[in-house]
């Protein structure tokens, strides 16, 4: 499986989903996140297409 890390905003960029609404999913634990550095915040592409259950974007 491709772990492809990803900051928020990009996937906000990407026009997967609003950047509250990832962080508020995030938060509550819906979608996993990985912590780099002291407030880098990254995310799996295809665990956030995932929980929203689109099909993933090349």
């Amino acid at each position: 499986m491709n772990q492809t890390l990803v900051p928020v905003k990009e996937i906000v960029a990407q026009g997967v989903g609003g950047r509250s609404s990832i962080y508020q999913m995030i938060k509550v634990g819906q979608i996993p996140s990985y912590r780099v550095g002291k407030r880098g915040i990254r995310v799996c592409l295809s665990e956030v297409l995932s929980v929203l259950r689109r099909p993933e974007m090349k």
